[in-house]
């Protein structure tokens, strides 16, 4: 990683949505459906 934190590895597929809900359970539930991932943990920090 480079000073920025940012990776080039072409074997990492990156994302990204815009979430417009008003609460961490329905970002939780949101992430689930956009990655597949059903153990998805969010931290309100």
């Amino acid at each position: 990683a480079d000073d920025d934190g940012d990776v080039e590895d072409d074997s990492v597929e990156v994302s990204s949505f815009t979430f417009k809900g008003n609460g961490v359970e329905e970002l939780t539930m949101r992430l689930k459906e956009e990655s597949n991932v059903e153990d998805v943990i969010v931290c309100t920090r």
